[in-house]
């Protein structure tokens, strides 16, 4: 039973990490496609990450 529930978590946060690196790409893409966008729009952006 315990030994379970730590492969469960172990599993959880692998998923996590591939999450965060997800973000983080995509996050770079947003960035550089939208450099050029006003302060407004960056704002707004970085805001919902």
């Amino acid at each position: 039973e315990r030994s379970h529930s730590t492969e469960v978590r172990k599993e959880r946060s692998e998923t996590k990490k591939e999450r965060i690196k997800g973000e983080e790409f995509v996050e770079k893409v947003l960035i550089s496609s939208l450099w050029e966008c006003n302060s407004e729009w960056k704002r707004f952006i970085f805001h919902f990450m």
